[in-house]
Protein backbone atom coordinates (compact mmCIF):
# COMPACT_ATOMS: atom_id res chain seq x y z
CA UNK A 1 0.00 0.00 0.00
CA UNK A 2 1.39 3.79 -0.27
CA UNK A 3 1.74 6.05 2.11
CA UNK A 4 0.35 9.47 2.21
CA UNK A 5 3.26 10.66 0.21
CA UNK A 6 3.02 7.81 -2.22
CA UNK A 7 5.80 5.50 -1.30
CA UNK A 8 5.03 1.87 -1.12
CA UNK A 9 5.03 0.86 3.04
CA UNK A 10 4.93 -3.00 4.27
CA UNK A 11 1.44 -4.44 5.34
CA UNK A 12 2.66 -7.32 7.52
CA UNK A 13 1.59 -8.97 10.14
CA UNK A 14 2.82 -5.95 12.51
CA UNK A 15 0.19 -3.88 11.00
CA UNK A 16 -2.39 -5.72 12.23
CA UNK A 17 -4.55 -3.94 14.55
CA UNK A 18 -4.85 -5.33 18.00
CA UNK A 19 -8.22 -4.38 18.57
CA UNK A 20 -9.67 -6.32 15.66
CA UNK A 21 -10.82 -9.73 16.19
CA UNK A 22 -9.50 -12.73 14.24
CA UNK A 23 -12.33 -15.39 12.98
CA UNK A 24 -11.13 -18.89 12.46
CA UNK A 25 -11.98 -21.62 10.23
CA UNK A 26 -16.09 -22.54 10.27
CA UNK A 27 -16.87 -25.97 11.10
CA UNK A 28 -19.96 -28.24 11.21
CA UNK A 29 -21.64 -28.78 14.71
CA UNK A 30 -23.34 -32.28 15.12
CA UNK A 31 -26.64 -30.47 14.83
CA UNK A 32 -25.88 -29.62 11.24
CA UNK A 33 -25.12 -25.63 12.44
CA UNK A 34 -22.14 -24.03 12.06
CA UNK A 35 -19.18 -22.76 14.61
CA UNK A 36 -16.90 -19.91 13.94
CA UNK A 37 -14.64 -19.03 16.74
CA UNK A 38 -13.53 -15.93 16.93
CA UNK A 39 -10.23 -14.62 19.06
CA UNK A 40 -9.81 -11.16 20.55
CA UNK A 41 -6.50 -10.01 21.22
CA UNK A 42 -6.90 -7.90 24.49
CA UNK A 43 -5.91 -8.61 28.06
CA UNK A 44 -6.64 -11.05 28.46
CA UNK A 45 -7.55 -12.77 25.40
CA UNK A 46 -10.49 -14.14 24.71
CA UNK A 47 -12.41 -16.54 22.30
CA UNK A 48 -16.10 -16.46 21.61
CA UNK A 49 -17.59 -19.45 19.85
CA UNK A 50 -21.06 -18.24 17.74
CA UNK A 51 -23.12 -20.77 16.17
CA UNK A 52 -25.69 -20.49 13.33
CA UNK A 53 -26.89 -21.61 10.13
CA UNK A 54 -24.96 -19.12 7.72
CA UNK A 55 -27.73 -16.72 7.68
CA UNK A 56 -27.67 -15.88 11.33
CA UNK A 57 -25.22 -16.18 14.09
CA UNK A 58 -25.12 -16.22 18.06
CA UNK A 59 -22.86 -16.03 20.40
CA UNK A 60 -22.87 -18.96 21.91
CA UNK A 61 -20.06 -18.61 24.84
CA UNK A 62 -16.88 -16.75 25.44
CA UNK A 63 -13.91 -18.39 27.15
CA UNK A 64 -11.15 -16.22 29.06
CA UNK A 65 -7.68 -17.29 28.33
CA UNK A 66 -4.61 -16.21 29.51
CA UNK A 67 -0.96 -15.16 27.67
CA UNK A 68 -0.76 -13.51 24.93
CA UNK A 69 -2.63 -13.97 21.54
CA UNK A 70 -0.97 -12.05 18.88
CA UNK A 71 -2.44 -9.74 16.86
CA UNK A 72 -4.02 -11.65 13.91
CA UNK A 73 -3.86 -15.34 14.84
CA UNK A 74 -6.68 -17.34 15.90
CA UNK A 75 -6.57 -19.78 18.94
CA UNK A 76 -6.79 -23.71 18.02
CA UNK A 77 -10.18 -24.46 18.64
CA UNK A 78 -11.43 -28.35 17.85
CA UNK A 79 -15.10 -29.35 18.06
CA UNK A 80 -15.89 -33.11 19.47
CA UNK A 81 -18.96 -35.15 18.04
CA UNK A 82 -20.55 -34.83 21.41
CA UNK A 83 -21.04 -30.86 20.62
CA UNK A 84 -18.41 -29.80 23.16
CA UNK A 85 -15.90 -27.82 22.04
CA UNK A 86 -12.11 -27.85 22.90
CA UNK A 87 -9.67 -24.29 23.11
CA UNK A 88 -6.56 -24.54 23.61
CA UNK A 89 -4.17 -21.53 24.82
CA UNK A 90 -1.60 -20.11 22.68
CA UNK A 91 1.89 -19.97 25.36
CA UNK A 92 1.00 -23.22 27.21
CA UNK A 93 -0.61 -26.67 27.14
CA UNK A 94 -3.65 -25.37 28.50
CA UNK A 95 -6.75 -26.67 27.22
CA UNK A 96 -10.71 -25.52 28.26
CA UNK A 97 -13.43 -28.02 27.75
CA UNK A 98 -16.50 -26.12 26.28
CA UNK A 99 -19.87 -27.97 26.63
CA UNK A 100 -23.12 -26.04 26.90
CA UNK A 101 -22.89 -22.89 29.63
CA UNK A 102 -20.55 -25.65 31.10
CA UNK A 103 -16.85 -24.98 31.28
CA UNK A 104 -13.40 -26.71 32.71
CA UNK A 105 -9.77 -25.56 32.15
CA UNK A 106 -7.01 -28.04 32.78
CA UNK A 107 -2.99 -28.50 31.84
CA UNK A 108 -3.07 -31.22 29.83
CA UNK A 109 -0.27 -33.74 30.56
CA UNK A 110 2.35 -35.04 28.27
CA UNK A 111 1.76 -32.08 26.06
CA UNK A 112 5.02 -30.99 25.57
CA UNK A 113 4.04 -27.38 24.17
CA UNK A 114 0.82 -25.73 23.08
CA UNK A 115 -1.13 -27.73 20.27
CA UNK A 116 -0.93 -25.90 17.00
CA UNK A 117 -3.83 -28.26 15.92
CA UNK A 118 -6.43 -30.82 17.56
CA UNK A 119 -9.13 -32.97 16.38
CA UNK A 120 -11.27 -35.13 18.26
CA UNK A 121 -12.84 -38.50 16.71
CA UNK A 122 -14.50 -39.25 19.54
CA UNK A 123 -15.44 -37.27 22.58
CA UNK A 124 -12.36 -38.54 24.14
CA UNK A 125 -9.91 -39.66 21.40
CA UNK A 126 -8.15 -37.07 19.74
CA UNK A 127 -4.61 -35.85 18.15
CA UNK A 128 -2.88 -32.97 18.63
CA UNK A 129 0.00 -31.52 16.33
CA UNK A 130 2.77 -29.87 18.65
CA UNK A 131 5.79 -27.86 18.04
CA UNK A 132 9.11 -29.68 19.86
CA UNK A 133 12.12 -27.33 19.83
CA UNK A 134 15.45 -27.68 22.26
CA UNK A 135 18.95 -26.47 21.69
CA UNK A 136 21.86 -28.81 22.50
CA UNK A 137 23.84 -26.05 23.82
CA UNK A 138 22.15 -22.57 24.68
CA UNK A 139 21.23 -21.25 21.39
CA UNK A 140 23.22 -23.28 19.27
CA UNK A 141 22.36 -26.69 17.52
CA UNK A 142 18.58 -25.55 17.78
CA UNK A 143 16.08 -28.24 15.88
CA UNK A 144 12.29 -27.98 15.73
CA UNK A 145 9.93 -30.52 14.51
CA UNK A 146 6.32 -31.51 14.58
CA UNK A 147 5.38 -34.15 16.63
CA UNK A 148 1.79 -35.95 16.86
CA UNK A 149 -0.05 -37.20 20.29
CA UNK A 150 -2.81 -38.99 21.41
CA UNK A 151 -5.76 -38.98 23.81
CA UNK A 152 -7.82 -41.35 25.03
CA UNK A 153 -9.33 -39.57 28.02
CA UNK A 154 -10.86 -36.31 26.23
CA UNK A 155 -7.83 -34.39 26.28
CA UNK A 156 -6.67 -34.77 29.94
CA UNK A 157 -3.46 -36.94 29.01
CA UNK A 158 -1.62 -37.34 25.96
CA UNK A 159 1.12 -38.86 24.77
CA UNK A 160 3.09 -39.45 21.68
CA UNK A 161 1.59 -41.20 18.80
CA UNK A 162 2.88 -44.63 17.75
Amino acid sequence: MKDASGRWVGWGIGDVDPKVATFGAATTRPDGTLLVPVTTHGRPPTVELYGGSGATFRRLVRVALAGDFGAGTTAVVAPRPDGSVVVAEATTPRLHIVDGDAQRSFVASGLPAPPLSLTFVTPTMGLAQVDVAGCARAKTGCTSRQEVFTTADGGTSWRPAP
